[in-house]
């Protein structure tokens, strides 16, 4: 699904279901686009409901997204981290 769009409509979708996970209110604009794109406007979804489904794609291809979009990616290793 998230593999037929390019970098700025992929940023775009980025952006808006960033908003939408910090509470803002979005219209769905890029989320009903890209169930459009695919062919699945039609399905019996909410709008919460295909949200959720494409924050977990974003999810499952986080590494292919960020290297797409450029944005740097923090390395931390376990040993960086607190330990007893």
């Amino acid at each position: 699904m998230l593999q037929h769009l390019d970098k700025q409509q992929l940023l775009d979708l980025f952006i808006e279901v960033g908003k939408y996970a910090q509470g803002e209110k979005v219209k769905g604009d890029q989320v009903n686009e890209l169930f459009s794109r695919v062919g699945q406007a039609d399905l019996s979804l909410t709008f919460e409901q295909k949200m959720n489904m494409v924050r977990q794609l974003i999810k499952e291809d986080k590494a292919r997204i960020m290297i797409l979009l450029e944005i740097p990616q923090s390395h931390e290793s376990k040993q960086s981290r607190f330990r007893r």
